[in-house]
């Protein structure tokens, strides 16, 4: 029966999953393909003008951009939409789109380079830096909460819960900042390296981690601040008192308990992290904007700031891509952690008050 209802859950989360993909793909092409195709034309070449020979390359850029069928009439919004999702031909009879892992052609490079190649460095980068934002979140939160077991100062915690209720994201990594730029002086880290994008990957060159250090450093303050905040306000739901009473009472050693609590906390921050997922990409693309990194988030605000239209929907596309599929390997997770998930209960806490999910840690 538990196998029977994991397989649904997992076909459940997986469908719901792309169905999100589509909708998110289509409302990031109609931010560029909405746009009449007469001013994408005229934007790309700076056609303002009326030259004699105007409506020839009119049509002929346009047919290169693959906004023209070849008798110059133009292709409906959403054919391309198809055209670019790779399920329908292009106007030159070519099936090049996502589902072929094609991102399409940049209007900034003049075809110096892939825009495959480009933004593969880009994702790389994203992928790491998120991956190890999270990590350091989740052990700084964890560490966090597994401390306010063993800590007695109750005046202590008193304290940093009412002061932790004026916590906001945008102080907080503001003041992270403040220390990280003093560490920068301290240390005299040269910040000249980001100006440019580095010759080789940045994976295989030292001297880039340690130019890292300052936005971790940034990223490991505002998770300790964060963290405060969020185990303060929500701490009874983490470690409810009737919980603690319930395993007391069924004589359960101090160790276990302990281990007990400490699932308790896991599952609530998986819950947690799964429901605020934008709040965190949010920090992660304002570290990234705050120190210049080589990321997606700055190669949107690039090509949108060059009205590179492809360019810039493959960016936006591709950072709302990773954060549904982070959110559906999070919801593929949880029900190893929390069975109370594949009977549809929400808050977590009902779950570990079963006498028999206690007996089975």
């Amino acid at each position: 029966m538990k196998r029977k209802a994991l397989i649904q859950y997992s076909i459940k989360k997986l469908g719901g999953a792309l169905i999100v993909i589509l909708l998110v793909s289509f409302i990031c092409f109609s931010f560029v393909g909405a746009k009449p195709i007469e001013r994408s034309i005229r934007i790309r070449f700076g056609l303002f003008g009326w030259p004699d020979d105007y409506e020839r390359i009119y049509n002929e850029i346009g047919f290169e951009l693959g906004l023209l069928w070849e008798d110059g009439t133009e292709i409906n919004f959403f054919i391309r939409y198809f055209q670019w999702l790779g399920i329908a031909s292009d106007n030159k009879g070519n099936f090049s789109g996502l589902l072929q892992g094609d991102l399409g052609e940049s209007w900034s490079f003049n075809n110096e380079f892939s825009l495959n190649d480009f933004l593969s460095l880009k994702i790389l980068f994203t992928l790491i830096f998120s991956w190890l934002f999270f990590t350091i979140y989740s052990n700084v939160n964890y560490l966090h909460s597994i401390s306010k077991l063993w800590s007695k100062k109750k005046k202590f915690h008193h304290v940093i819960k009412k002061a932790s209720r004026k916590l906001v994201i945008i102080p907080t990594l503001l003041l992270g900042l403040l220390v990280s730029l003093l560490a920068w002086k301290i240390f005299n880290f040269d910040s000249e390296y980001v100006t440019e994008f580095p010759n080789e990957p940045f994976i295989l060159d030292k001297y880039y981690y340690l130019f890292l250090i300052v936005p971790f450093l940034l990223v490991a303050i505002w998770s300790w601040m964060f963290s405060i905040r969020n185990n303060s306000i929500n701490e009874e739901a983490i470690l409810p008192t009737n919980y603690r009473k319930h395993l007391e009472s069924f004589g359960f050693s101090k160790d276990l308990q302990m281990k007990l609590l400490a699932r308790n906390i896991i599952v609530f921050q998986v819950h947690f992290t799964r429901d605020n997922l934008s709040m965190f990409y949010s920090v992660i693309m304002i570290i990234e904007c705050m120190f210049n990194l080589p990321g997606l988030i700055n190669s949107f605000l690039d090509f949108a700031k060059m009205r590179d239209y492809p360019a810039a929907l493959s960016s936006i596309f591709i950072i709302c891509l990773l954060l549904i599929i982070h959110r559906l390997f999070l919801d593929l997770i949880l029900p190893y952690i929390d069975p109370g998930v594949l009977e549809s209960k929400q808050k977590f806490q009902s779950g570990t008050l079963k006498t028999k999910w206690v007996l089975q840690f």
